[in-house]
C-alpha cells in the first residue's frame, strides 16, 4: 500500500516555555498559580485569613530549577525554594566582565566569529574533533540558532568532507552557528576510515559527544534553545536519526539526508509537536532502505504526519544546497514545498492509480508504454494518461531494505518482447511484452569486492538481444535474455563507478553509460567502457541519458547540466541551459529534434533543435518528475510525484 506520509497540511510548532519572555516568567507560568497566596485554614470567606506571624504570603511562583535573565541588571536568576511551598527568582551568578546574559546564562561576547577549524572538545576523557562556523552578524547581543550537521563516511578531516560550502552559505543565510563533528574511526583496509558506527559502542558515545558539544558551544555563544536542528549525510543520517529516541535531545528539527535508519530505537522520546523531521533520500540512492526503515519506525509509533517532510527525488546518494534551504524553511518557518498546485500550461491528466512515484517509462512491443514506481508497481497503457496497474510486487529486501516494495528504478525490452525492470536488486521479467510480469532471479554482484550480495542496479539498457546494466560499483551483461551474467567494466578515474543509467545508439554498437562523475562508451557490446572527457570530473552526478533516431546522445546532470554528442559518443559539448533548470534527472527524445529534460522542483526544459538550446516549461509546482515521454502526436508527458502526469502539446520547430 502506498505511504501517505509527508506532505500534509502544515504542522504548528509548539515552543517549549512561557509567554512573555523574562519579565512574563514571574507569574502564570502554571494556569491558576499567578497571584495565589498561601492558602488558609479559615473560612475562604475570611479577609482575616492570614495568620500575622506565619510571614509574608507567597506573591511569585516559578518552577523550581529554571533559570533567566534579570531584566534590570543581567544577572541570571534561578527559581528556588525561598521559604516553605514558596519559590521566587533569586541571583545565581553576575556575568563578568565582557559577558552577558542571553536567555538563561552568562555567555561571553568576545567568542571568535567567522571559520575554526580543528577544534577540539574533551568528553568521557576523550579529545574529540570539530569544525565550526560563526557567520559574523552572530554577537551576544541575541541568541542565534545552532545547526549540527554530521558527516558521511570519510577519510581524512571527514568534518569538511560532503558540501562544506553548501552548509556555510545556508548558516550565513540563517545567521546561524554552524558546528560539524567529527566521528570515531578506526583502521579499515589500511586506511583510517570515519564512520558513525565504525566501531562496537560508537553510536552511543557518539550520542553523548554531540550532547556535550552542543552544551559546551552554549558557554561560548548566545544560543537559541528552541532553533537547535542537527541534519546528517550518509552514515551522518543515521546518527541524526538517534536522537529520535534520545530524552535529553536538544534539537527542535532532525534531518537525515540520503540515509535513515539502520538501528533499533526506543519510542520518540520528544514530543512530537516540539521536533520536526525532514527526510530526503532519492530513489536511486543505495540507502533508500534505511529511509523506508525510518519511515516504518514513524508509522509504527504513530508520529504525526503533519510535522514531517519526505522530500522526494530521483537523485542517488548526495546532498544538495536545496536540502538545506528546505530544512531550514520546514524547522525554522514551518514552511514546505508546494507540491499540489495548478499546473499552469499543462493538463492534468488522471493520477496514477496506486499515487506511486514515476521513476521510469518505456515503450513496449506494440506500441504501448510501460511505467514502473519507487512503490513496486509496473503500469501498462497506450499513452501515460491511460495507465493500468499491470503487477506490485514487494520483495524481502536482500539485507539492502527492509521487506516490502522494492524501488522499480529502469525498464526496457529486448527485441523479442522480453522486459526487465530493475531497482535496488529486484528483477522483474516479462515474457508478454510487458502484459504481465513475474519476480526474476537476482542478478549476481560479479565484482571484487562485493558491498550488497547481489546487483544493486540503477539502470539497464537493452538492445536486440543484449542486456547491460549498471549500478553501485557494479556493471553487468547478459546476451541469453537475462540467463546468466558477465561482468562489465565501467570506472571513474580506475574505480568501479556509480552508475545511473545506460544506453545504447540506434545506428551502432556503441553504448553509453552515466553516473557519479561518470561518462563512459562502449564499442564492443557493452563489455568496456572508456572514460570519456576529463571535463566529467567536474560534473557531478550525471543522472541519465538518451540517443534520439539521428544518434545524438543528449545527457542530464545536476546543476542543470546539459551535456550533448553528435559523433557517436566520441565528445561531448556542454549546452546552456536557464538559470531555474536545478537539478536534472530524467530526459527524453522525440521525434523532429524535440528533446525534453526535467528533475526536482518541477523543472521542465524543452528543445526543439535537438537539444542545442533549451527553454524552460514552468509546471507550476515544487515537485520532482521522474521521467519523461513524447508520445507519437508530440505530446510530452511528465511524470513524477506520488503518480503524477501532466501533458503539453509540444511545439513544432519554428513555432
Amino acid at each position: 500500500m502506498t505511504r501517505r506520509i509527508g506532505w500534509g497540511a502544515g504542522a504548528l510548532l509548539l515552543l517549549a516555555g512561557c509567554p512573555g519572555g523574562p519579565a512574563g516568567l514571574d507569574a502564570g507560568t502554571h494556569p491558576g498559580d499567578a497571584g495565589m497566596s498561601a492558602p488558609d485554614a479559615g473560612d475562604p470567606g475570611d479577609d482575616a485569613g492570614l495568620d500575622e506571624d506565619a510571614g509574608p504570603a507567597c506573591d511569585t511562583t516559578c518552577d523550581p530549577g529554571r533559570r533567566q535573565c534579570d531584566d534590570d541588571d543581567g544577572a541570571v536568576l534561578v527559581c528556588q525554594e525561598v521559604s516553605p511551598g514558596c519559590f521566587d527568582w533569586t541571583e545565581d551568578e553576575t556575568c563578568a566582565a565582557g559577558a552577558r546574559c542571553v536567555i538563561d546564562a552568562c555567555v561571553p561576547c568576545d567568542s571568535p566569529v567567522g571559520t575554526q577549524a580543528g577544534l577540539t572538545v574533551t568528553v568521557e576523557g576523550e579529545t574529540r574533533t570539530y569544525f565550526l562556523h560563526v557567520p559574523p552578524a552572530v554577537t551576544c547581543e541575541q541568541a542565534a540558532p545552532l545547526w549540527v550537521h554530521f558527516h558521511g563516511t570519510a577519510s581524512d578531516s571527514p568534518e569538511m568532507a560532503y558540501n562544506l560550502d553548501g552548509t556555510i552559505a545556508q548558516a550565513e543565510a540563517e545567521g546561524a552557528i554552524l558546528v560539524r563533528p567529527r566521528s570515531r574511526s578506526s583502521l579499515e583496509g589500511g586506511q583510517t576510515v570515519y564512520r558513525w558506527d565504525q566501531n562496537p559502542g560508537d553510536l552511543e558515545r557518539n550520542v553523548t559527544y554531540a550532547l556535550a558539544l552542543v552544551d559546551h558551544l552554549k558557554t561560548q555563544y548566545a544560543i537559541d534553545p528552541e532553533r537547535i536542528y542537527a541534519s546528517g549525510f550518509s552514515s551522518g543520517s543515521n546518527m541524526t536519526s538517534q536522537f529520535l529516541g534520545e530524552p535529553t535531545s536538544p534539537f527542535r528539527g532532525l534531518a537525515p539526508i540520503a540515509g535513515g535508519l539502520w538501528t533499533s530505537l526506543p519510542d520518540i522520546a520528544q514530543d512530537p509537536e516540539t521536533l520536526r523531521i525532514y527526510a530526503a533520500t532519492g530513489y536511486r540512492d543505495y540507502l533508500n532502505g534505511s529511509r523506508r526503515t525510518l519511515l516504518d519506525h514513524l508509522d509504527a509509533i504513530g508520529y504525526p504526519v503533519d510535522e514531517i517532510v519526505l522530500r522526494e527525488s530521483g537523485a542517488g546518494h548526495e546532498q544538495y544546497d536545496w536540502h538545506f534551504a528546505e530544512l531550514w524553511d520546514f524547522f525554522a518557518r514551518n514552511q514546505r514545498p508546494a507540491v499540489a498546485v495548478t499546473p499552469g500550461d499543462w493538463t492534468e491528466q488522471p493520477t496514477l492509480e496506486g499515487g506511486d512515484s514515476v521513476l521510469a517509462v518505456a515503450p513496449a512491443p506494440g506500441g504501448d508504454v510501460v511505467v514502473t514506481t519507487a512503490e513496486g508497481g509496473i503500469y501498462k497503457g497506450p499513452t501515460p494518461a491511460a495507465l493500468t496497474e499491470v503487477a506490485r510486487f514487494s520483495w524481502d529486501g536482500q539485507n539492502l531494505a527492509p521487506p516490502g516494495a522494492p524501488v522499480l528504478s529502469d525498464v526496457c525490452f529486448l527485441a523479442d518482447g522480453t522486459g526487465f525492470a530493475v531497482g535496488e536488486g529486484f528483477v522483474a521479467v516479462s515474457s508478454d511484452g510487458g502484459a504481465t510480469w513475474a519476480q526474476g532471479a537476482a542478478i549476481p554482484e560479479l565484482t571484487t569486492q562485493p558491498a550488497f550480495g547481489v546487483a544493486y542496479l540503477n539502470g539497464l539498457g537493452c538492445d536486440e538481444t543484449t542486456l547491460v546494466g549498471g549500478g553501485y560499483w557494479v556493471a553487468t551483461r547478459s546476451t541469453n535474455g537475462g540467463l546468466t551474467w558477465s561482468s562489465s567494466q565501467i570506472t571513474f578515474s580506475g574505480y568501479p563507478a556509480q552508475v545511473m543509467d545506460i544506453v545504447k545508439s540506434p545506428l551502432t554498437d556503441t553504448w553509453v553509460a552515466v553516473g557519479s562523475y561518470t561518462l563512459g562508451r562502449s564499442t564492443d557490446g557493452g563489455q568496456v567502457f572508456d572514460e570519456v572527457g576529463s571535463f566529467a570530473v567536474a560534473q557531478g552526478w550525471i543522472n541519465q541519458v538518451a540517443v534520439d533516431e539521428f544518434g545524438t546522445f543528449i545527457a542530464v546532470g545536476d546543476k542543470g547540466k546539459v551535456l550533448r554528442s553528435d559523433d557517436d559518443g566520441q565528445t561531448w559539448d556542454e549546452v546552456p541551459t536557464p538559470e531555474e533548470a536545478g537539478d536534472l534527472f530524467t530526459v527524453a527524445v522525440g521525434a523532429d529534434g524535440a528533446v525534453a529534460a526535467a528533475g526536482m522542483h518541477g523543472s521542465v526544459l524543452l528543445s526543439l533543435d535537438g537539444g542545442q538550446s533549451f527553454e524552460s516549461l514552468d509546471t507550476g509546482r515544487d515537485a520532482f518528475v521522474g521521467a519523461l515521454w513524447f508520445g507519437p502526436d508530440g505530446t510530452l508527458y511528465a511524470l513524477g510525484h506520488q503518480g503524477a502526469v501532466l501533458s503539453q502539446p509540444a511545439l513544432a520547430p519554428n513555432d
